[in-house]
């Protein structure tokens, strides 16, 4: 599938996840709608960071300096913190494609456990961590169907 696919499924899934939110009773603004919408469609485009794709491109290529710099503000100091985030940054680089960035245990389990952690530190914030990556995840598993057609 091309990208453009994938971006289309990134939009169906939103869709979906969103009524789904909407269900459940849960109220939220239009700059949450807005978040969740391109976090969906990063989640579509992410299983294919382990290719020369557009998602890689726009990370390693657009974002990167401004991901570290992000990360480097939140985390502060902690060498560990720095470790890990060296170690994700590399991992697609390393892997092969259709590896690990496509398999669904990884997609659930990997997002979800860095959820339960943030919302461990930022009890406050759990439903917007915890609905941020459910519309990440939402996007990434459109992405898996997409490729199993």
């Amino acid at each position: 599938m091309t990208y453009r696919w994938h971006i289309i499924g990134g939009v169906i899934a939103y869709a979906i996840t969103s009524m789904l939110v909407s269900v459940l009773s849960f109220s939220y603004t239009f700059d949450y709608a807005v978040l969740w919408f391109f976090v969906c469609l990063v989640g579509a485009l992410f299983p294919d960071i382990d290719t020369k794709s557009k998602m890689r491109y726009m990370v390693y290529h657009r974002w990167l300096l401004a991901v570290l710099l992000v990360l480097v503000a939140v985390m502060g100091k902690s060498r560990v913190v720095g470790i890990l985030c060296v170690f994700i940054l590399g991992l697609p680089f390393v892997v092969k494609h259709r590896g690990i960035f496509h398999s669904l245990f990884v997609l659930l389990f990997l997002p979800f456990l860095g959820a339960g952690l943030c919302s461990w530190y930022y009890p406050a914030q759990m439903f917007v961590i915890v609905a941020t990556t459910s519309f990440f995840v939402a996007g990434a598993c459109s992405h898996l169907m997409l490729d199993w057609l």
